[in-house]
């Protein structure tokens, strides 16, 4: 789904239609080749690209659809690409990353969360090294600030930026997401884990 940037200034929004209604964008685009899902979407005044069937593969990279898509809309100087298959999306986010695109202070910004995992790195002998802490001096979470790690929930960025064939590049910020709203639903299994995660803030 690709929101091209309008104004300067955010309005409310509301989640259950949250690109339809998000005023920060100029356009609401979905990209698919499913016929229903377009027919879908265009019921709530979101426009359709066609994707071609060599972009709309399970393994095509998102930077491919993009590429397609401007070149039948050149003229556009941002987009935010938002991916649906991260649940959690919510305004906040989205106004914070667009209040630092439009800034002009960024050329692209996404969506990161923070973890704190001690990551080691295999070796071809079958040994594995620490690679981002000292096994002499393991941080306790409480004195470590951890990791960011990106969410791949949204990506807000200058279109000049494809044809150096990267989403992220120039100067980068990031919006930072909280750890239960990261998930991305790759899997069956990450799929009952956000019904899961939705009933329990349904609940609370």
């Amino acid at each position: 789904m690709y929101g091209r940037i309008r104004g300067k200034y955010p309005t409310g929004l509301d989640a259950p239609n949250l690109q339809r209604q998000h005023n920060l964008f100029h356009d609401i685009w979905v990209s698919t080749d499913g016929h229903e899902i377009a027919d879908e979407v265009e019921k709530f005044g979101a426009r359709v690209h066609g994707r071609d069937e060599e972009t709309a593969t399970y393994y095509a990279p998102s930077i491919l659809a993009i590429k397609e898509f401007l070149q039948k809309h050149g003229d556009i100087e941002v987009i935010a690409l938002l991916q649906c298959t991260s649940p959690f999306t919510k305004v906040d986010y989205l106004t914070e990353a667009f209040n630092k695109i439009i800034s002009g202070e960024y050329d692209s910004v996404f969506s990161v969360t923070r973890q704190h995992k001690l990551f080691w790195t295999p070796h071809e002998d079958g040994t594995i090294i620490p690679d981002n802490f000292d096994v002499e001096n393991r941080p306790r979470r409480q004195d470590w600030a951890g990791q960011l790690v990106e969410t791949g929930m949204f990506y807000f960025f200058q279109t000049s930026l494809i044809r150096h064939n990267v989403l992220q590049g120039g100067r980068i910020g990031y919006v930072e997401v909280p750890k239960d709203h990261s998930l991305e639903i790759d899997t069956e299994f990450d799929l009952q884990v956000a019904r899961a995660i939705s009933r329990i803030s349904e609940g609370s």
